[in-house]
């Protein structure tokens, strides 16, 4: 949260990067293997750096522009761990080689000394000043609101530092050690222990831990929610979070942090206890449902808008549940209230009714039109999709929804009227419909869900999804392996000749 505050101009959400380390020991043992390969390697690591710093130079955003793909990519940050494996790598072998060695040379052990004083001047020189930069760090978080404890932050800064100098000088004095007794066997261990000591302590002083019952028992905010039991196959309860208002910033240790996570329902945990978390609330959401969100829930009650998406139950904090106006759940917890939506489209149910519209932007936006929510039988179809029909008067005709797996859902519907079959879940490249067996156009009802056109009686319709471009990848990956096959084949034919030849 608060590296998303500072980075205003962009990069996603990079909290964890702020805490990467690899050490000065690790950098120097890469640095000091031997070779060509060695520096192509270290040449290719700084390409990861490039492109982990994202928008902040021009080279990142020539990249996502010649590789389009890129584009999906939310966090470039995590570029940098492409250097970080090879740096790894590389000292492992830059290791291999002091120890089969029998010593470091002259330079490496210059670079050792050089890196320890360094680190250890700017721990002094920080832990010399920490009153009046703390001072200046806490006007600034206050200009800028940021709740912040400058005092404490700089006590973590120095305890790592600290560390990361202590272990660069002993990697230093191993260096020295195994320059003057090349056979003494010491020397390797206190090595590592240099490079490896100070990671480990600064990741345990740094990294909250937390028991692991606070985050395998059941949230209370989620016990007043019926779930159906392991043999059902109907859909799970579904639940709509609010987005959260105020940030919490203080926590009493690990389990208090987890606990905040676990009883606010955040990002994934209403899925691990058996609630289906509509999409929205989280970061991995299509573009349009975004839309939605973003758009069309700013014209619409929370009332409209959880009985047109089939919501069950909401999230919210507890200072927002009078305003909502839905009815309490179970009591709150944390600051948080579950409320209950009565007045709901059921998960899946013709609809007799439908309207038209050009364009999906425009569907999603007829769903904010006035009225429509009072009509929960009416959808808006595309107009290329519309199946051609009068209205009809009928209300909508649940159906019954049978989840067989992630990839396939089966709807028995039975309506007197006939219409649009829907499924209040979002339609995406893959999904294919069939009615009765029979494969089916598949429509997109209110810009957002799956649908398929029914006649009046009963139907069943079954939804089903394959990867799009999976079996043509898997006919040019297996293509690719059998041209490399034969052309290994072949070279090892040549070489056989060619031995044959010499003898």
């Amino acid at each position: 949260w608060l590296a998303r505050v500072l980075m205003s101009d962009g990069g996603g959400e990079p909290c964890w990067s702020t805490s990467l380390a690899i050490g000065a020991p690790v950098l120097l043992l890469a640095a000091a293997v031997p070779g060509r390969d060695r520096r192509w390697l270290l040449a290719g690591s700084l390409g990861f750096v490039l492109l982990a710093l994202g928008r902040h130079t021009p080279f990142y955003p020539l990249y996502r522009f010649l590789f389009p793909p890129e584009q999906l990519a939310r966090y470039p940050e995590k570029y940098v761990y492409g250097a970080l494996v090879l740096w790894s790598a590389l000292a492992g072998a830059g290791f291999t080689e002091l120890v089969e060695r029998g010593g470091a040379d002259r330079r490496l052990r210059l670079a050792a000394w050089s890196a320890g004083a360094a680190l250890g001047a700017a721990v002094a020189l920080v832990w010399l000043t920490r009153a009046p930069v703390s001072a200046w760090l806490a006007e600034r978080a206050a200009a800028a609101g940021l709740a912040l404890d400058p005092a404490e932050g700089l006590g973590l800064a120095l305890r790592c530092g600290a560390m990361a100098a202590a272990g660069a000088l002993i990697f230093a004095l191993a260096l020295q050690l195994r320059a003057a007794r090349p056979t003494w066997r010491g020397a390797p261990l206190l090595a590592a222990a240099g490079g490896l000591l100070p990671l480990v302590l600064a990741t345990w002083s740094s990294t909250p831990f937390a028991h692991r019952e606070v985050v395998t028992r059941q949230p209370a905010l989620l016990a007043a929610i019926p779930r159906p039991s392991a043999s059902e196959l109907a859909p799970l309860p579904r639940l709509l979070r609010a987005p959260q208002t105020a940030e919490q910033t203080r926590f009493d240790g690990g389990d208090d942090l987890a606990a905040s996570f676990e009883e606010t329902l955040s990002t994934d945990v209403p899925a691990r206890f058996g609630v289906a978390a509509l999409p929205g609330f989280d970061p991995a959401s299509s573009p349009r449902f975004d839309r939605l969100w973003a758009v069309i829930f700013q014209r619409m009650s929370w009332e409209g808008l959880t009985g047109l998406l089939g919501v069950d139950y909401v999230a919210v904090e507890e200072a927002m549940a009078p305003q909502i106006g839905l009815a309490p759940a179970g009591p709150s917890v944390r600051g948080w209230s579950l409320l209950q939506v009565q007045a709901r489209r059921p998960r899946a149910f013709v609809a007799p009714r439908w309207r038209v519209a050009p364009t999906a932007d425009a569907a999603l936006a007829d769903l904010a039109t006035p009225g429509r929510e009072n009509d929960l039988g009416t959808v808006t179809l595309l107009a290329d999709d519309a199946p051609p029909g009068p209205a009809s008067p009928w209300p909508l005709s649940p159906c019954q929804v049978e989840r067989r797996s992630p990839e396939e859902l089966l709807l028995r519907c039975d309506s007197q009227s006939g219409g649009v079959a829907v499924l209040l879940e979002e339609l995406a490249p893959g999904w294919r419909a069939q009615v009765d067996g029979r494969d089916a156009p598949i429509l997109l009802a209110d810009g957002l869900f799956r649908a398929a056109a029914i006649g009046p009686g009963p139907h069943e319709v079954r939804f089903h999804y394959r990867t799009p471009g999976l079996r043509a990848g898997a006919a040019i990956s297996l293509a690719a392996w059998l041209a490399l096959v034969i052309l290994l084949s072949r070279g090892e034919g040549a070489k056989d000749r060619d031995r044959e030849d010499d003898q």
